[in-house]
C-alpha cells in the first residue's frame, strides 16, 4: 500500500515539473493562461486551472506621491527610526491608501477574507507551499494578480512586495491551522 502511495506521488511530482517546465517553455497558450492540476487525468472533466488573469502594469511611483513605503527598504527605514524612539508600529503598517494614510481595519479585514480563499484554493488542489517562501512562480503569479486586482493598495509599491510582506506575515497562521 505505502509503494502505491509514494509511486503516485513520484509520478505527480513528475507531471508538476512537465507542466511547470510547457509553462515556462511557452507551450501553453498565451490567451489560456494557466496550470493543469497534474492528479487528474489530462482531459478529464474535473481537472483543474489555476486561471492567472492578466497582469496589470506596475505603478508609478511619480503618480501617486502620497503613498507611503514604496519600497520595502522605506518601509525598514521607518520601522527602523520608530523603533529607535520607542515607537510602535503595526505589523501590516506599510499597507496605505495613495494618499498615504493606513488602510482602515475593515479594508484589512477584506484582504485576509479575499487571501484566505486564495490559499485555499491552492490547498484544495495542492498548489500550496509549506512556506510562503517556497512558493512556485507560478502559484504566486496567480495568488499575487488575484490580491492586486482586488485590492489597489497593493499595487501602491515596487514589485508588488506589500501582497508578498502581508503574505509572508499572514500565511503561516493560516498554514499552520491545516
Amino acid at each position: 500500500m505505502l509503494k502505491k502511495i509514494i509511486r503516485r506521488l513520484v509520478e505527480e511530482r513528475r507531471t508538476i515539473i512537465r507542466d511547470l517546465n510547457n509553462y515556462y517553455k511557452g507551450k501553453f497558450p498565451q490567451d489560456n493562461h494557466h496550470l493543469h492540476d497534474s492528479r487528474e487525468p489530462q482531459g478529464s472533466t474535473d481537472s483543474f486551472l489555476l486561471k492567472i488573469p492578466h497582469t496589470m502594469p506596475q505603478l508609478d511611483s511619480e503618480d501617486y506621491p502620497n503613498a507611503c513605503f514604496w519600497t520595502e527598504k522605506e518601509w525598514q527605514c521607518f520601522v527602523n527610526d520608530q523603533t529607535d524612539y520607542g515607537n510602535s508600529h503595526g505589523k501590516l503598517g506599510f499597507i496605505c491608501d495613495e494618499n498615504g494614510n493606513p488602510v482602515p481595519k475593515e479594508c484589512i479585514k477584506k484582504m485576509m477574507e479575499t487571501a484566505k480563499k486564495l490559499w485555499s484554493d491552492l490547498y484544495r488542489h495542492r498548489y500550496d507551499p509549506d512556506t510562503w517562501r517556497c512558493i512556485a512562480m507560478c502559484t504566486d503569479e496567480y495568488y499575487t494578480t488575484h490580491m492586486c486586482l482586488a485590492f489597489e493598495e497593493l499595487r501602491l509599491c515596487a514589485d508588488n512586495w506589500k501582497t508578498q510582506a502581508l503574505t509572508t506575515i499572514r500565511y503561516p497562521d493560516w498554514s499552520g491551522g491545516l
